[in-house]
C-alpha cells in the first residue's frame, strides 16, 4: 500500500514567511506610493513630537540654569556682604566702599526675602561707612506722610484684610509657623520686612496666650512704608 509523503512546513520557514509578509506590509505603509496623505501625515506626526520633546528639553534647560543663576546670585550677595561687614570691623572703609554698589545691585527691598536681608544690610553698612567717616550719621531724608494721609492708608488695609481671604490665610500660617518654632522659648525677637501696619501680629498674640510656659519678652522690629 502506497501512502502519500507529505513534508511538513518548517514551524521556522513559515514564521519567516510571515514576519516576511510584516515587514512587507510595514514597507507598504511607509511607502508614499501606496498611500501618499498617511505617510504625510505620519511624518508629520514624528515631526511635531521631535519638535515637542526638543521645547522640553529646552525648557529643562532654561530653568536649570535660571535656578543656578538664582543661587550663585544669592550666594554672591551673601559673600559680599560678609566681605564688606569685615571691612568696615578693620576701619577698611575704601574697600568697603568699593563693595557696596554690587551689593545694592544684587539686592533689593521689592524682592524676594534674602536679597530684602541683603538690601537692609547694605544700608546699614553704608551707615557705618558715612559714620566712620564723617563722625555722625544722619538717615536719608524721606517724605513723611502726613496723620490724614497715614489714616487713610490704615483703614484701607484694614477694610482690605477683612475682606480677602489670602491675606488672612498667609498670616495664619506665618503665626502657626512662628509658634512652632519658639519651642518653649520665652524670650522672641521678630523682624518684619514689611509689616503693613501690623496687621499680622493681633493674630500671632492671640496664639500665644495658649502656651503653657507664658512669654517673657517679646520685640518686633518693622520695616517698611509704615514702620
Amino acid at each position: 500500500m502506497l501512502q502519500s509523503l507529505v513534508v511538513p512546513q518548517s514551524p521556522i520557514n513559515s514564521s519567516t514567511a510571515m514576519k516576511s509578509k510584516r515587514v512587507d506590509r510595514d514597507d507598504d505603509d511607509d511607502n508614499p506610493n501606496g498611500d501618499p496623505s498617511r505617510a504625510v501625515a505620519k511624518r508629520a506626526n514624528v515631526i511635531e513630537q521631535e519638535q515637542k520633546l526638543q521645547e522640553q528639553e529646552e525648557e529643562a534647560e532654561q530653568h536649570d540654569v535660571v535656578v543656578m543663576e538664582g543661587e550663585s546670585a544669592g550666594l554672591r550677595l551673601l559673600g559680599l556682604l560678609l566681605q564688606c561687614a569685615e571691612c568696615v570691623a578693620m576701619d577698611n572703609l575704601d574697600d568697603a566702599t568699593d563693595l557696596l554698589p554690587e551689593i545694592s545691585e544684587l539686592s533689593s527691598p521689592f524682592v524676594s526675602s534674602p536679597e530684602r536681608v541683603g538690601a537692609y544690610f547694605a544700608h546699614a553698612l553704608q551707615a557705618r561707612v558715612v559714620s566712620s567717616c564723617l563722625g555722625t550719621y544722619s538717615p536719608l531724608t524721606t517724605k513723611s506722610l502726613t496723620l490724614s494721609q497715614s489714616q487713610k492708608i490704615f483703614n484701607a488695609l484694614q477694610s482690605y484684610n477683612s475682606i480677602c481671604p489670602l491675606i488672612k490665610f498667609s498670616h495664619f500660617t506665618a503665626n502657626q509657623a512662628i509658634f512652632q518654632a519658639l519651642d518653649g522659648a520665652d524670650c522672641v525677637h521678630i523682624i518684619d520686612l514689611d509689616i503693613m501696619q501690623g496687621l499680622q501680629w493681633p493674630g500671632l498674640f492671640h496664639i500665644l496666650v495658649s502656651r503653657s510656659k507664658k512669654i517673657r519678652s517679646m520685640r518686633i522690629t518693622g520695616f517698611g512704608s509704615s514702620s
